[in-house]
């Protein structure tokens, strides 16, 4: 089958934001010349989920809300033989339909790798436990699915997979031996390399990476994906109160200020008093990690910044976390760096703990496990994966059996 790439269909099952219209490499993709359409399946799966606005009109125009199975079945027709799906959509019984229109069609598909944080024993042992109880009939279906050989799935498996690190998981179903492997990097290192670390104009600044922990939304779209209660951690007023007392500690006992980089999903216009006048700064984290002298977080995928600019990092939890599996993580973290999290609650000295010479033979290898590989070409991410697609497909019309 003769087959040149001239589309690009990004498939999303959560809202797609401003945000993600970086995060997704739109940008890259057209520059390249590829026709775009971000597919989003989440009103089609979770209809109890209300999408978030795209806050410019030209982004809108490329975002499809899809809300049969039908319409899109019909799309992707429009696109045979020349078109190549990209989609960070795990295999379960509700995006099953998903998966068997791409195997009718023949459609080859890019899939991330699960995970660009680190996975450990206890936290794998806790997912089976929390996947199977309590035991519906679409965990039931998941786990089939898991099992079963595409073959008997009547599934296709995923023409390549994109690598952060050495240590990505890809530990999904639809990643097998022909799997071919795109050694890129995480965006967080495309965001970095623009930024200059100058060291000689530090600001003074203790940045706390957010993680808006008791207001999550992740807490409300995954009851609604697993039909299951999931309890908030911890409440928010506890949380934010015993925060605010660790900063004013740090703030004496350094001379530093500590400001807040906000999560990307926060909206702290809307609770504007939890960090009780602090700075909170949105959608310039790497900027402000660049120019800070300390990075203090509990986990966050946005560790990446701390990693890549070299800064000594403060793993911190709190009492009402560090029994649970968030908090058990934040230790297990901070051990990839020689390092344990501190008890906010505890009246530590911070001098004597922040006197440790950064070992950064550890951040070249956190580096190269979960961030960036050496096989990684010198480029932004997606100019990587674009350049795959060209080489797969557009360099010569190929006669390829998928």
């Amino acid at each position: 089958m003769s087959y040149k790439i001239k589309k690009l269909f990004i498939v999303v099952t959560s809202p797609f934001t401003e945000r993600d219209f970086y995060r997704y490499g739109i940008n890259t993709f057209i520059k390249n010349g590829f026709q775009i359409k971000v597919l989003d399946l989440h009103s089609l799966l979770y209809n109890d989920i209300i999408p978030r606005e795209i806050s410019f009109y030209a982004q809108k125009d490329i975002i499809v809300h899809l809300k049969t199975w039908n319409e899109l079945f019909k799309i992707f027709r429009t696109g045979l033989n020349e078109s190549i799906v990209y989609t960070t959509t795990a295999l379960t019984y509700r995006t099953y339909p998903f998966y068997r229109i791409l195997k009718k069609l023949n459609i080859p598909y890019i899939v991330n790798s699960v995970s660009v944080i680190p996975t450990f024993e206890s936290d794998i042992k806790y997912s089976i436990l929390y996947r199977l109880f309590p035991i519906t009939l679409e965990k039931i279906c998941n786990f089939l699915l898991r099992k079963l050989p595409l073959v008997i799935s009547r599934l296709r498996p995923a023409y390549a997979v994109i690598a952060h690190g050495i240590k990505s998981n890809m530990n999904r179903k639809e990643v097998v031996k022909s799997t071919k492997i795109i050694y890129s990097h995480t965006f967080d290192y495309d965001l970095a390399t623009h930024i200059q670390n100058d060291k000689s104009k530090h600001d003074g600044t203790a940045v706390f990476l957010d993680s808006y922990l008791p207001y999550h939304s992740d807490f409300n779209f995954y009851k609604s994906r697993l039909h299951t209660s999931i309890p908030r951690p911890l409440i928010a007023k506890e949380y934010y109160n015993t925060l605010n007392l660790f900063f004013d500690h740090i703030e004496k006992q350094t001379g530093l200020r500590v400001v807040i980089a906000a999560h990307p999903r926060s909206n702290y216009s809307a609770i504007p008093d939890c960090y009780v006048g602090r700075e909170i700064v949105e959608n310039n984290t790497a900027e402000l990690v660049a120019k800070s002298s300390l990075v203090i977080l509990e986990n966050s995928t946005a560790i990446n910044f701390a990693v890549i600019f070299h800064k000594q990092m403060l793993f911190v939890t709190s009492p009402q976390l560090i029994d649970q599996p968030y908090g058990k993580y934040t230790n297990l973290l901070a051990g990839l760096f020689g390092s344990k999290a501190l008890n906010i609650a505890s009246n530590s000295d911070l001098k004597s703990f922040l006197k440790k010479d950064i070992d950064y033979s550890l951040y070249e290898n956190y580096t190269n496990n979960y961030i960036k590989t050496i096989c990684s070409p010198l480029k932004e991410s997606w100019q990587i994966v674009c350049d795959f697609i060209y080489d797969e497909f557009n360099s010569i019309v190929s006669n390829r059996t998928f």
